[in-house]
């Protein structure tokens, strides 16, 4: 049988205070599931350190790395975080002179806090783009709510009938694949539903599904049918600022003009490859989670348009508003 781990201070406390309360040292040994002649090694301890506790230290090996060593380790990491564990090992070992093993090395990169986790994906900026991005965030910087509670903003959104994102379901270890905890992946995502949309302070729309895909013509005919008719409307403020990205459909020639000569409202400008900053691609992650987690799922293309309507009139008007409040705190 192995030998136990060391009583601790809890468990020390808990014996002397039953044998202050005349409890005889078999019974003391079941209550607390140590044997006799360590209940008397606590008790002697105690008379012998007038009733101090503390845990004896057990001497162990000594560790293989000091501290000198797990600096250079957790430089080497963090100066080269793309390198697997072998290529660590290697170069480490080269660096101090000897040997180390894998289980060491890992061992002492996760005392460390260093842990092997995929790679966040994010949009390639080149430093154009990335000073351009600057430039928006310090004009707008001082920004208020109230600011961004004007802006219509816009965007685009496919969504595939069998998504591939994560999906969470309730079984047992031997109901993996049971009807219901099965999602079904299909090559090119089974077909998808082009939509495009509008949120703002006070208006939810408008909302259309886009037949193939979305060139400068198309583009500009949902603008002039579905963006006048909701300026034009009593749902949003006087004088709104309309927001799109930077896709190419959106910056031609033809739609810019068209843009710069309204009256109505006024275009904003939008750094690139700034979807973070836009509140309707929140509002569209979450019609895609929901659409995700339904029970049962869209089986083609007509119930995944029904399902995709739904969510978007359910989504209530004071989680848009929030997106749009939280503005001024994403941008700072």
């Amino acid at each position: 049988m192995g030998r136990k781990s060391d009583l601790q201070a809890q468990e020390k406390a808990s014996i002397l205070s039953l044998w202050g309360e005349k409890r005889t040292i078999k019974d003391i040994s079941k209550i607390v599931s140590r044997s006799e002649s360590s209940i008397k090694r606590v008790i002697r301890q105690s008379k012998r350190n007038s009733n101090t506790l503390f845990v004896t230290k057990r001497n162990g090996p000594k560790k293989e790395l000091s501290r000198c060593d797990i600096r250079r380790l957790k430089g080497l990491v963090h100066n080269n975080p793309t390198l697997n564990l072998p290529n660590i090992c290697s170069e480490y070992q080269n660096i101090i002179k000897r040997r180390v093993s894998f289980s060491t090395v890992r061992r002492r990169l996760h005392e460390s806090g260093y842990f092997g986790r995929i790679s966040t994906r994010k949009p390639f900026i080149n430093q154009k783009n990335k000073e351009k991005r600057v430039k928006w965030a310090k004009d707008h910087k001082r920004w208020s709510q109230e600011n961004y509670q004007k802006i219509i903003w816009s965007d685009e959104s496919r969504f595939q009938l069998f998504d591939e994102g994560k999906r969470y379901v309730w079984r047992k270890n031997d109901e993996k694949l049971k009807k219901g905890c099965v999602t079904h992946v299909v090559q090119g995502g089974g077909g998808s539903v082009l939509v495009w949309g509008c949120i703002s302070w006070n208006s939810k729309g408008p909302f259309v599904f886009v037949d193939g895909t979305v060139n400068s013509d198309v583009y500009l005919s949902l603008l002039k049918k579905h963006l006048v008719r909701l300026v034009y409307s009593k749902k949003i403020c006087t004088q709104p600022v309309f927001q799109d990205d930077n896709e190419p459909p959106h910056r031609s020639k033809t739609v810019m003009e068209w843009l710069s000569k309204q009256k109505k409202f006024s275009h904003m400008e939008w750094p690139a490859n700034s979807p973070g900053l836009n509140p309707i691609e929140n509002v569209w992650s979450e019609i895609k989670r929901k659409i995700r987690n339904s029970y049962p799922l869209p089986s083609n293309l007509d119930e995944l348009k029904e399902k995709i309507k739904e969510e978007w009139e359910n989504i209530p008007s004071s989680y848009i508003q929030s997106l749009i409040n939280s503005l001024p705190r994403r941008v700072s």
